[in-house]
């Protein structure tokens, strides 16, 4: 049995300044596991007077009607990000194209087109999986089974397929993350859940070390017809990896309970829990998804069958805690909290066709940030359309959508209180 000392954290430590103050309900305590710091909260630190918030109105947008310019008309936006003196690369999934913009939404340049020379993207529309930022200005843009990096205004710099081939969605530092999947064949229906390994690779493309092995998503094993066999679909509010790196370390969650590790390379340096965000799937969860998966339904009867049993099976079980995970420029890690757009992300035809309407919040969506220690400072609300993609020290940059369900790319700016004396 492990031993754990308890260090208790004064309640009237003062947060940095960018935290804000703490509050007299500020509750979190930090332990020690075999050299492992586990930190976990129970109350916010920031109060009313501290607390970060978006700006109403945001300080740029690119999109289409913008100037009169039709090369920002969007398709279907996978990735945006922040490069150094205001540039802002906007990767669209479906032209498919990169696109560099200055710091006031001017075009520096774009490449892009379909076809199998340097560069360019497969012809498949689903091809463009993700996109990060790593080794300085280079946009590593995931299609398929290679990687292409570009800088801007519009150079392709090299193509390359991590070997042994993993799906690759972050960078930490220079190195980049690569998920290897060990996928078996379930004979029986059921919930299961196999093993993904973690591991580094250099920017161009080789395995450096294997970091650790974790489970994988919850898939929901079925038969189907006698020819067609087992079968399996992401399970119903299921659990799944989230993922963020940044300057040589990185964080993982799956979302069943609120807690967040933190590894480098040497391994896990520090686990983050907040306490009582946990819930289970209601009826209404059940319903919401109806109403978009069904509305209409492209399956056979069978399929659907199938599905509605899932989901009333569903009722009452666990649901994930959150579903996105991403480092500020400061350090912070933000969290948002799970919600019905996640429950349906698998049947989201939109990413395969614009003429497919996406599914949509009512409200609006909630980041959790915890500091750099690990402690939780409070929420960050954003408007119900915007999909954040990076955050900076005092920015959020990401994609918002009209009510027509045109994109535009959008910098918000992000306003947090001093600390008060």
């Amino acid at each position: 049995m492990r031993r754990f000392t308890l260090v208790a954290v004064s309640l009237a430590l003062l947060a940095s300044c960018d935290a804000g103050t703490t509050s007299d309900k500020a509750s979190y305590s930090a332990r020690d596991s075999a050299g492992i710091e586990i930190v976990e909260s129970r109350t916010p630190i920031w109060d009313d007077h501290t607390r970060w918030r978006l700006g109403e109105q945001p300080t740029l947008e690119i999109g289409a009607g913008i100037a009169g310019d039709s090369v920002r008309e969007f398709g279907y936006i996978s990735g945006v990000h922040s490069l150094s003196g205001g540039t802002v690369a906007v990767v669209d999934a479906w032209a498919p194209s990169v696109m560099f913009f200055d710091a006031a939404g001017g075009l520096l340049g774009r490449i892009g087109r379909r076809g199998t020379g340097p560069g360019e993207f497969p012809p498949r529309r689903e091809s463009v999986r993700n996109s990060f930022v790593c080794g300085g200005d280079t946009v590593f843009v995931v299609v398929s089974r290679s990687i292409a990096a570009y800088v801007s205004p519009g150079a392709h710099i090299r193509t390359m397929a991590p070997r042994p081939w993993a799906r690759t969605r972050t960078c930490a530092g220079n190195r980049l993350i690569g998920e290897l999947w060990h996928t078996r064949t379930h004979t029986s229906p059921g919930i299961y859940r196999d093993s993904l390994l973690l591991a580094w690779y250099d920017l161009d493309g080789k395995q450096q070390a294997v970091i650790d092995s974790l489970p994988a998503e919850e898939r929901a094993w079925s038969r189907g017809t006698a020819h067609e066999g087992m079968g399996y679909s992401l399970q119903l509010f299921g659990r799944v990896l989230s993922l963020a790196g940044r300057d040589g370390v990185f964080a993982t969650g799956f979302g069943e309970t609120f807690q967040v590790e933190l590894r480098d390379a040497k391994g896990i340096t520090r686990i983050m829990r907040v306490a009582g965000r946990e819930r289970n799937v209601s009826a209404a969860d059940v319903q919401r998804f109806r109403d978009y998966v069904f509305n209409p339904w492209r399956g056979n009867d069978d399929e659907r069958r199938n599905l509605e049993n899932r989901l009333a099976s569903a009722i009452g079980g666990p649901r994930p805690a959150f579903a996105e995970l991403r480092f500020d420029q400061a350090g912070n890690l933000w969290v948002r909290e799970y919600d019905h757009t996640d429950a349906v992300a698998f049947y989201d035809y939109s990413t395969f066709s614009p003429n497919s309407a996406r599914p949509t919040l009512t409200e609006v969506r909630r980041w959790v940030v915890l500091d750099m220690n690990g402690r939780y400072l409070g929420e960050v609300t954003m408007p119900r359309t915007f999909d954040v993609h990076e955050i900076g020290e005092d920015w959020v940059l990401g994609v918002w959508r009209d009510e027509l369900d045109i994109q535009y790319v959008r910098k918000y700016p992000l306003i947090k209180s001093k600390r008060l004396k």
